[in-house]
């Protein structure tokens, strides 16, 4: 073959026929003889001949019975076929069909119809591979899709050794698999097969044709399994509706996204109202009805029956749970991921209150009535603590979306170094909505607490069944002590005190970022004190103006309000205003200095200009006439002569009085920057009449350097105040502080009557005196000391 090719030149358009192929390609000690009537032959060109060459064999040959194809194969009529499949139906001998490669000219002359050469070509035990022709380029195989063709060519092979003589198949002879691990085709030896001789005494069965297409049968894990499953999904859709999840905050690697915009937040909270209320309302009327079961009050028909009063309260707890499933699901998977925390307090104790109450409904006598009441009150109330954490957050982000400009609170430990510092600024609202999100503390607490409640609560159940000798009671031993680790206002301890904050501040324009927002402004201890908080704009004015030296008034109110206005105290809307009147131009400010608290000192338009008091004035070597030295007036002076001063009015506000007197009964430490030099200690006791030993006035250094702090990058807001000065910033201060020692007192209150309820009840099953009666009102007492808290802000 190769001779011949070096002797031909092939062009790229011209054509061959089948004839001319085989002559040049066929072996050339036999040449066979083809039958051209079963054989279509139309005419190819050199390219479809190196596309046939080049076709790689084994991907449709060399597979095993067990190993189907990895490309899906078609038929004319679009209907699936598998060459396997097609080896069992025309009773194919061999296990494994060899590659291309492996086929003997015996075997090619055979399925081809050629006796003759099949007689010829037996004289020779091996045939000669042919030697690969060198190739300029290494082109890449050509892997053909639509071998309907080839197809057809093999069916028909197999036809016609089908009807030549009969098949037998033999079973294997070990009964262990074979590993075909490691093997490839080129090491399959076809003169290495068993002879006949080794089949002996071998009885061959039939073997059964599976059905095409026919589905692989399910495990059993996997029947086991698709129900829970097909419940699973269900559930999810069905709390996915209508669901505000009870914990927010997420953990530290979840990639929460971006945040939500406070306007789309109010929506998104607002339109989950209607689905959390219903639910929240049903699961009411059932709770209380339950409640009234419960107390063993007056009832008629079947109801007075014990078993039949302890399977409606199972079907009502059932239907509680049904209302709050987002809250079982949640308990259950956190249970499942091995970390428990409230909701799986809560879920545990509704199951088993529901097994207890099958077992006294099926006919065991002497318990009395299950503790069903207790998990569909917990329930309930977890449900209405779910509402008003919606409402609240409604409320918030609807003041933040609102407000146009508000000022951030942000809390800062590295201003002092003392504890943290609370700091108002006008920076952006950027993580406001995400920390008002993040869970109460109620369940962090319990997240907490849930492991060891678990553990606990069910030692303490056994081992007050074997010390009591009750073993058949153990059920309703266990499911009494753990309603008491659950119980009912566990999860109310945050949401009630924080909806009630939330619609108290929004009356004054306030708003606080959630738990992590009450946090920061319950345990800072320091608080910044800006000039512009203790004299909001439009309370500082310029009384009297006088110009010196015989400069012109417009070059004495631009030097004045230059350096004023470089400043950024309080003074600047007053000269602003000055400036504008005056007809004078905003002048270049270089190198400006604060080198004391009572003036500045800069370059004006390339001219050396002191700002300050009388006092300033003399310790720059300005001398100043006795007549014109008045207190809370600015001098200016452009050298050393003095070229005009302004005398300055500052109006007390009753509102920054009282916040001052707050701030001197708290205990926080109110830190002074301030820029104006006028604003002294003194001018602060006189003009709002209060002592200011406890104040504190830093450097004129440490001044600036506070009062133009800015927070830092990391610094999340923990409130907002869409109203300026003093008053509305400590109310809301103290307002935070309150509301963050109210609400661990109610946290505080629910843990120890879990831990008391826990013990009490682990007591009285001792003595055989556990009843559902005692745990109901043991828990409702609990809760009356939190709705009192909560409800008992000061405005």
């Amino acid at each position: 073959m190769d001779t011949n090719r070096e002797k031909k030149t092939y062009y790229v358009d011209e054509e061959f026929d089948f004839e001319s192929i085989m002559q040049e390609f066929g072996s050339g000690d036999a040449v066979a003889s083809v039958d051209y009537d079963d054989i279509s032959s139309s005419p190819v060109n050199y390219e479809d001949i190196e596309d046939i060459l080049s076709f790689d064999f084994s991907d449709v040959a060399d597979y095993s019975h067990d190993t189907e194809p990895s490309v899906p194969q078609y038929d004319d009529e679009n209907e699936y076929y598998d060459p396997a499949e097609i080896r069992k139906e025309f009773n194919s001998p061999e296990a494994q069909a060899p590659s291309w490669d492996d086929f003997t000219p015996e075997q090619i002359a055979r399925e081809f119809g050629d006796v003759e050469a099949q007689n010829d070509v037996e004289e020779y035990e091996e045939t000669p591979e042919p030697a690969e022709e060198p190739a300029d380029e290494p082109a890449e195989p050509q892997v053909i899709e639509d071998n309907d063709e080839l197809y057809e060519k093999i069916k028909a092979a197999f036809l016609k050794e089908a009807e030549a003589e009969s098949t037998v198949v033999y079973p294997a002879k070990d009964e262990e698999p074979i590993s075909s691990e490691g093997l490839d085709s080129e090491d399959i030896d076809i003169d290495n097969y068993a002879s006949e001789d080794d089949y002996d005494d071998v009885h061959t069965e039939p073997r059964s044709r599976a059905p095409k297409n026919a589905p692989k049968p399910k495990t059993f894990a996997e029947k086991i399994s698709t129900p829970f499953i097909s419940a699973a999904a269900f559930i999810a859709v069905v709390v996915g509706r209508s669901r505000v999840t009870l914990r927010a905050a997420a953990d530290a690697d979840e990639d929460l996204g971006a945040e939500m915009a406070p306007d789309k937040a109010a929506k998104y909270y607002k339109a989950q109202l209607g689905g959390l209320k219903l639910r929240a309302r049903i699961s009411y009327a059932i709770s209380l009805f339950l409640v009234y079961l419960s107390f063993n009050l007056p009832v008629s028909g079947a109801l007075a029956d014990t078993g039949v009063k302890s399977a409606v309260c199972v079907i009502l707890l059932l239907t509680v749970m049904i209302c709050g499933l987002d809250i079982i699901t949640a308990g259950l998977m956190s249970l499942a991921r091995r970390k428990p925390d409230a909701n799986t307090l809560i879920a545990l104790s509704a199951l088993l209150c529901i097994i207890d109450g099958f077992v006294i409904a099926s006919g065991a006598k002497g318990y009395g009535l299950p503790f069903c009441c207790v998990p569909a009150l917990t329930i309930s109330l977890s449900m209405a603590g779910a509402v008003l954490n919606c409402r609240s957050h409604r409320i918030v982000f609807n003041m933040a979306s609102s407000s146009r400009n508000p000022y951030s609170v942000t809390a800062e430990n590295s201003l002092t170094g003392e504890g943290i510092t609370i700091v108002k600024s006008k920076m952006t609202t950027d993580g406001f909505v995400r920390r008002t999100e993040e869970a109460g503390p109620d369940e962090t607490v319990y997240g907490i607490m849930a492991p060891y409640l678990i553990v606990v609560s069910l030692v303490l159940g056994i081992a007050s069944a074997i010390i009591s000798k009750s073993f058949a009671s153990v059920m309703h031993i266990i499911s009494g002590i753990f309603v008491c680790a659950a119980p009912a206002a566990m999860l109310l301890t945050y949401p009630l005190p924080s909806f009630v904050s939330a619609k108290s501040l929004i009356k004054h324009g306030n708003a606080i970022a959630g738990w992590s927002g009450i946090y920061d402004l319950g345990r800072c201890k320091n608080i910044i004190i800006t000039d512009s908080d203790l004299f909001p704009k439009g309370n500082i004015k310029i009384a009297r103006a006088r110009i010196f030296a015989g400069l012109k008034p417009e070059k004495v109110v631009s030097l004045a309000s230059s350096i004023v206005l470089a400043s950024g105290s309080s003074l600047t809307p007053a000269f602003s205003e000055l400036l504008v009147q005056g007809n004078g131009t905003l002048l270049e400010v270089e190198n400006f200095d604060c080198p004391s608290v009572d003036g500045f000192t800069a370059m004006v338009d390339g001219v050396q200009v002191f700002c300050g008091n009388a006092s300033f004035m003399h310790l720059m070597g300005i001398s100043l006439p006795d007549k014109y030295k008045f207190e809370n007036c600015i001098y200016v002076s452009q050298g050393k002569a003095i070229c005009g001063m302004f005398e300055m009015e500052y109006r007390p506000l009753d509102s920054v009085k009282n916040s001052l007197y707050t701030v001197l009964r708290s205990d926080r430490h109110p830190i002074f920057a301030i820029r104006d030099f006028n604003i002294t200690p003194k001018l602060i006791s006189v003009k709002y009449d209060i002592p200011t030993d406890g104040f504190d006035f830093p450097t004129a250094e440490k001044r600036y350097e506070l009062s133009g702090m800015q927070p830092s990058e990391n610094s999340k807001p923990a409130a907002l105040i869409s109203h300026e000065g003093l008053g509305a910033f400590v109310s809301l201060t103290e307002h935070g502080k309150d509301l963050y020692r109210r609400i661990r007192i109610c946290v505080i209150l629910s843990v120890i009557s879990t831990v008391l309820g826990i013990a009490l009840m682990f007591i009285l099953s001792l003595s055989g005196s556990m009843s559902v009666i005692i745990a109901l009102s043991y828990v409702l007492a609990w809760l009356i000391p939190i709705i009192i808290l909560s409800f008992s802000f000061n405005e």
